[in-house]
Parts: C-alpha cells; structure tokens; sequence
C-alpha cells in the first residue's frame, strides 16, 4: 500500500485582492480563530461572542474571496492519484475544508481527509490513524512547517517540505519548491541537487 498525503496550505492561497499577501504577511492572519483561543485562553468562556464573530468574518472573507490554486496542483493530484491514493490533512475548522473542496472540485480524489476541526486531533495523530485505518506503507507527507515535519516524525513516515508554502522546516529534509517538482521527486526524476531520495514510496 503507498499513499502521498498533503497539506491543504500546500495546494491553495488566498486571492489578492489588491492587498499584498505574501507568506510573511498572510501567516499571522492564518486560522484566526484558532489563534485567538491559543494566545487568548479563556476568551471564549469570558467573550463567548467574540469568538462566534471573529469566525464568521473569516468565513464569510472565505466564503465570498475564494483563493486561487498554486501552478499545477490540480493537473498534479489528478496526475498522482492514477499511482497512489491521496489524503489530505489540515489543522483548519471543518468548514474551512469543506470550502475548500467545494472550490476546488478534488473531493471524490482524495482517499480520506481529516482536519483538527473535524477529529480535534493534531497532524501526528491524524496520520496515524490514517496509516491504522487504511493500512498504509511506504507513506510520503509533503508540509510546508517544521510541526509538518514533526508530524510525520511521529507517524513513522517519510516527509517533504514544500518550500512554496508559509513556514520554515527544521534540518535539512527533502526539499520542492513547486507540486510539478514534487511529481518529477517522486517518479525519480528530480535533480539530485534538490531531492537525494525518494522517501520510501514506490510504484
């Protein structure tokens, strides 16, 4: 069994809507909600309110912007799912995912998704049951943060950090800088300057 696993960050961006929003700039605006509760703890018991509005806004700039897929992500996991089966993993809110398969049509593609707001669990843990409850081996995670790299630590996987993303990795791991470079890493044909090995997936 070989699967590929991504993270939604990877395959989709905001719109500009005549805002720059470069990583740097967009990072700190990334799942409001939840960083709120984070840095804030107990804002929702003391300001139950403020939470529900703060939500809604970032659903609703969601809903009404849309975003745009980074270059050859769609042709890319149309392309890979004809050799491997495909999961999808995020630590968004469920509605985030649900947007984002609505608008970019890859539902029926994906083997199985799981997000934090879906199962409350973090990434580690969801490519764990993953692997439990789908049987898999020889599994490649490809995340653009070192907790993405930290994850498929702890789920005994191979990971792939996709430079063209929003964090910084840890150490030197195997390195793409667009998803068509990621499809040439994984059929062999990357220049070895930027990917040494193929992770553990085959054919």
């Amino acid at each position: 069994m070989h699967f590929v696993c991504v993270s939604a960050s990877n395959i989709r961006h905001a719109k500009d809507n005549g805002t720059s929003r470069t990583p740097s700039r967009m990072r700190p605006c990334l799942r409001l909600v939840l960083l709120v509760a984070t840095l804030l703890p107990g804002l929702r018991e003391n300001h139950p309110r403020l939470l529900d509005a703060l939500n809604n806004y970032e659903r609703n700039a969601v809903t009404s912007d849309g975003g745009e897929f980074y270059p050859g992500t769609i042709d890319g996991i149309i392309r890979l799912v004809n050799d491997y089966r495909v999961f999808l993993v995020s630590n968004c809110q469920e509605w985030y995912l649900d947007l984002f398969l609505h608008f970019s049509r890859l539902g029926s593609l994906f083997s199985g998704v799981d997000c934090y707001g879906m199962s409350g669990l973090p990434k580690g843990e969801m490519l764990l049951r993953m692997k439990r409850d789908h049987s898999l081996r020889n599994a490649a995670y490809v995340g653009d943060t070192a907790s993405d790299g930290k994850a498929a630590i702890l789920a005994g996987i191979a990971f792939v950090y996709a430079a063209w993303g929003f964090g910084k990795p840890e150490g030197k791991p195997n390195t793409v800088h667009s998803f068509p470079q990621f499809l040439d890493h994984i059929e062999g044909k990357a220049d070895k300057n930027v990917a040494t090995k193929r992770c553990g997936y085959q054919r």
